[in-house]
């Protein structure tokens, strides 16, 4: 009975597996890999959160690196273990067909090792339109291991048509099948996994990202004052990566263009975040202080989540840009302004309409025009009292569908039915 009792209090291995390279999206990675051990990434910030909040696994994340030439063990800052390996060639090949042997090998050994052969792993498989996913499962399937395949947004595409019948049309189906659960992040995902898939119930769950929410005590207007923000204009927010796929660029430029009308000098446009959009956001701000004098758009790099929340808090409306469902789960982005009472206007696709309905805590535009979009930002912001109730209806959204401690059970729960044998 003790015996018994003590296996139950041990904490379960829980193998978190990202099949591709973290580079591409933070390209500092490439110069200094060791970097990765203060990444802020969903990856990193989910294992973060079950750390904290429950003392039942231990995590050890797997992922690519295109910056390595052998495997590389790292301690992440918040106290799990990153095992990077490196990328196969060729090296120029895109992100969803990256490879790595070295990955293959090291979960062949796992599968192998004692806590293998006694099902004490949990496997915990991010899947999107990666290559890599397939062989894992195929391995995983091989030596009679549970494990689930979180599938995380994209899908089929003209563009990539021969690999787009592969992924979605043969591998899906059958890696789908040899998974014990396969885990939708929206509501779309999970309808095309039971429709589109034909997969039964039982072995389908949602769950989006669990998001925390931090502490803010100052008031607003302490705030803008401690951030160098305008005490007395209405503020609307972006924080993000600055992608082209996720739109942020020409989003940027028509909400810069937007606010140049003398109706509108008393909205103020806060973008943070970096990335390949970063050059065109500053030179539409240049052009426009050129043109307008306008000194109502700012461009700062991404922050600490302590302090993106002050921003959340000292803002009044949040935005988000991207109308690419291939390039979106769930938003963790909007979690977390719903939660610090902040509205949205965003684009109607999937995981977006998961967390936003029009009228109640925010605005979903149904075109896809980036104008139209940031008329509905600006009609929205000038509306102080919808904005008022919109804002008391985030925070009530976030506490009723995305609450930590909610979120937290569902994963659980996936854990548990993993551990079953």
């Amino acid at each position: 009975m003790e015996l018994l009792a003590l296996k139950s209090m041990t904490r379960r291995k829980v193998i978190f597996v990202l099949p591709h390279t973290y580079e591409p999206f933070f390209p500092k990675l490439r110069k200094n890999i060791k970097d990765i051990k203060s990444l802020d990434h969903f990856s990193t910030r989910y294992i973060d959160f079950m750390i904290r909040h429950t003392n039942k696994y231990n995590f050890e994340l797997l992922a690519i690196s295109s910056a390595i030439k052998k495997p590389l063990t790292i301690k992440h800052n918040k106290g799990f273990t990153i095992k990077l390996f490196p990328k196969d060639f060729p090296k120029f090949s895109p992100l969803p067909l990256e490879t790595s042997e070295s990955m293959l090998e090291y979960i062949m050994d796992l599968c192998k090792s004692e806590e293998g052969k006694n099902k004490e792993l949990i496997w915990h498989i991010n899947s999107y339109y990666l290559l890599m996913s397939d062989p894992i499962s195929i391995i995983l399937r091989k030596y009679k291991q549970n494990f689930a395949l979180h599938h995380r947004g994209a899908g089929f595409s003209i563009k990539t048509l021969p690999y787009s019948i592969y992924k979605y049309w043969i591998m899906n189906r059958i890696i789908f099948k040899f998974a014990k659960l396969v885990v939708a992040e929206n509501k779309d995902e999970e309808k095309k996994l039971l429709g589109f898939y034909k997969l039964p119930k039982n072995k389908v769950m949602y769950a989006p990202n669990p998001v925390d929410l931090v502490n803010v005590k100052k008031s607003k207007s302490e705030l803008r004052k401690e951030l160098d923000l305008p005490k007395d204009k209405t503020i609307l927010m972006y924080a993000g990566r600055l992608m082209k796929g996720k739109g942020s660029g020409k989003a940027a430029k028509a909400i810069i263009e937007k606010l140049q009308d003398k109706n509108n000098k008393n909205l103020y446009f806060l973008i943070i975040g970096s990335g390949e959009c970063s050059k065109e956001i500053k030179n539409a701000i240049a052009e426009a202080k050129e043109k307008h004098g306008a000194s109502n758009c700012k461009l700062i790099d991404w922050v600490v989540k302590e302090d993106l929340f002050k921003y959340y808090h000292a803002s009044d409306l949040f935005l988000h840009t991207n109308r690419n469902v291939k390039f979106e789960g769930t938003p963790n982005a909007l979690i977390e302004c719903q939660g610090a009472g902040l509205p949205v206007v965003g684009f109607n696709i999937g995981g977006v309409r998961d967390i936003i309905k029009t009228g109640y805590n925010g605005e979903l535009e149904l075109s896809n025009d980036f104008y139209k979009y940031s008329a509905r930002v600006v009609k929205l912001a000038k509306n102080k009292t919808l904005l008022k109730k919109m804002s008391k209806n985030s925070i009530k959204n976030y506490h009723d569908n995305y609450d930590a401690g909610k979120i937290l059970k569902t994963y659980e729960r996936i854990y548990d039915t993993l551990s079953q044998n």
